[in-house]
Order: C-alpha cells, then sequence, then structure tokens
C-alpha cells in the first residue's frame, strides 16, 4: 500500500470522560481518499465510544452526548463499502499522567504483528469474513500507530466491533506457534485488569461460541434491543451481547 496519511483527530482525547483510561487505544477511521483517512475520534483506551460510531452507522436512530463524545452519522462507507479501518497504538492515561507499562506495551504491540493477526484471522476464517490486514504507518504528529484494514461485518453492531477490538487488545502478547480454543482461553493478557474485564467464563462463552455470530449477517441485532438513549447503546458490548445471545433460541440453532 502506498503511504497512509491519517488526518488531525477531530478534537482534544482530554475532553473525554473515559471509563477504561489507559492501554490500548482505539479510533475508528473514516476513508476520505486515496490512503487518506480521517479519525472520527480521538485514540482513545475507551472502546466503548466504537459502539456509538458503529451503531449511528448502522442505524442512525440514537443520538446525544455521552462520556465526552457526540456523534452524528457520516456515511462511513461512502469510499469503501466493505471495509472498516481503526487506528491502533498504546496510550498513556487520559490525565497527562505516564502508564508505567507504555514502553513495555509498544514493544510488545508493534512487534507482534503476526501473533495479532493470527488471533484475529482464527475468528474471520471461521465466520466466512475477509481477513484483517495492518499497516504501520504514523498519525497527524507523527506518532507510530498501527492501521487496521478488516471486513465490514465487524462494524454491523455494537457487540461485533467490541469483540474485535477486545481481541487486540486482550490477544496483542499472544505468541505460541498454535492457536485453539483451550489455548485461547487460558492466554493471560498483558494488561492485568483484562483478566477480570474479560473473566474467564465470559471468555470461555465467547470463544467457544462465537460461531454462531454468523447469525448476524442476516439479523439486526440491535432492532431487537430497542436502544431509546445513546447510554444504551455506548455500554452495550461483547460481554453483556453474549449474555442476551445465549438465551436467544434462534441464534443457538447456528
Amino acid at each position: 500500500m502506498a503511504h497512509i496519511k491519517i488526518l488531525e483527530e477531530p478534537f482534544s482525547r482530554i475532553e473525554l470522560g473515559e471509563g477504561r483510561d489507559y492501554g490500548i487505544g482505539f479510533s475508528l477511521i473514516k476513508k476520505v481518499g486515496n490512503n487518506k483517512y480521517q479519525p472520527l475520534i480521538p485514540l482513545s483506551a475507551c472502546k466503548d465510544y466504537l459502539n456509538d460510531i458503529v451503531h449511528s452507522e448502522e442505524y442512525n436512530s440514537v443520538h446525544g452526548c455521552v462520556y465526552g463524545f457526540e456523534y452524528s452519522h457520516s456515511n462511513y462507507f461512502e469510499k469503501d463499502n466493505k471495509h472498516g479501518y481503526l487506528m491502533v497504538a498504546p496510550v498513556h492515561y487520559n490525565n497527562g499522567e505516564e502508564w508505567s507499562k507504555y514502553g513495555e506495551a509498544e514493544r510488545w504491540f508493534f512487534g507482534n504483528k503476526t501473533g495479532i493477526l493470527k488471533v484475529l484471522r482464527y475468528f474471520e476464517d471461521r465466520l466466512g469474513l475477509k481477513r484483517t490486514e495492518i499497516f504501520e504507518t504514523t498519525n497527524y504528529d507523527g506518532d507510530k500507530v498501527f492501521m487496521f484494514k478488516f471486513d465490514r461485518f465487524w462494524m454491523k453492531e455494537t457487540i461485533l466491533i467490541s469483540l474485535y477490538t477486545l481481541l487486540i487488545r486482550y490477544y496483542f502478547n499472544y505468541t505460541d506457534k498454535n492457536i485453539s480454543r483451550k489455548r485461547l482461553v487460558e492466554h493471560k493478557p498483558f494488561i492485568d485488569e483484562d483478566l477480570y474485564t474479560f473473566g474467564e467464563a465470559t471468555r470461555t462463552n465467547v470463544i467457544y461460541n462465537f460461531k454462531k455470530l454468523v447469525y448476524l449477517k442476516t439479523k439486526n441485532y440491535s432492532v431487537a434491543q430497542n436502544f431509546d438513549r445513546i447510554h444504551q447503546v455506548h455500554n452495550h458490548g461483547i460481554v453483556k451481547g453474549m449474555s442476551y445471545l445465549m438465551e436467544n433460541e434462534e441464534f443457538n440453532k447456528n
């Protein structure tokens, strides 16, 4: 791919009231020209903001400001209707304090593209999706970032973008030569907090049942949720979503 140009973020990260305020930062970026991409939100360690963008682009039904962020439908897929794009990199604390493990996280994250792709493609191959590509580039300020180019399916629902980004954050230090459900369940993430946010019971549920997510290729999950407030959208990630789906008889037939 030719030189990738990532434009300036729309506002300062300090304006966000992040729930997770350190670790791996994510920003959905929109393709606006040949190898030119516009961030829709500052690089943020709180990936729930991506739920707001994804829901708006798919349904455009619930609006409002949530924890310092308000998003309006922007016709995200105008230039590429088959892929989504993410800018991802380790970040310090939102208040300006340095994360003590930042340097080590950078070495792991940028040095383990193979491991990250191995995990993502394990899921993508079994869901029948186009495989993720990762490109090393810089953001507007010249800092090194990865750009992820991925199948549009992951942007169909809040729970899907939540799972995709959780896989990146939880497994960016995955180095096993082989991959299996057992190894994925037993893996210890770089960020200790993720052992609790993606606990063993939930992790097992997701890893052993994720292939049923093909159900969402033809179903509108969020319609069933009947979201009427932006905070419901913001907080509805893969953990909450899988619990709901496992009680759905039609989902469990897959």
